[in-house]
C-alpha cells in the first residue's frame, strides 16, 4: 500500500492518492501532480534516479539537472563545471 488507504497497490487505481490514475501516472508510487519529467524519459522525477538521464544517479551526481556525464568539477566545491554560478 504505497499511499496508506487501505487498499492493496494490485486493486487501487492510485496507488499514490495524487488525483491521476496509475495508468496516466509517470510515477504511480510517488506524489507529483504536475508530472514533472526533467529528461523526458518513462519515470517522473519524484521516482527517477537520474533526472538529467546522464548515466550518473542524482545522489552522486555534481549536476543533477544538467547532463554532464564527465562530471567535471574544476573548482571541489561539489557543484558541476555546468552547474556553478
Amino acid at each position: 500500500m504505497a499511499d496508506d488507504d487501505g487498499q492493496a497497490d494490485c486493486v487501487d487505481d492510485d496507488d499514490d492518492n495524487d488525483e491521476l490514475l496509475d495508468p496516466d501516472d509517470n510515477c504511480s508510487t510517488a506524489v507529483n501532480p504536475g508530472q514533472e519529467n526533467l529528461d523526458g524519459d518513462a519515470e517522473g522525477d519524484s521516482c527517477d534516479d537520474d533526472d538529467d538521464n546522464d548515466g550518473v544517479p542524482d545522489e552522486t551526481d555534481t549536476c543533477p539537472t544538467i547532463v554532464n556525464p564527465d562530471q567535471q568539477d574544476t573548482d571541489g566545491d561539489g557543484d558541476g563545471d555546468l552547474c556553478d554560478d
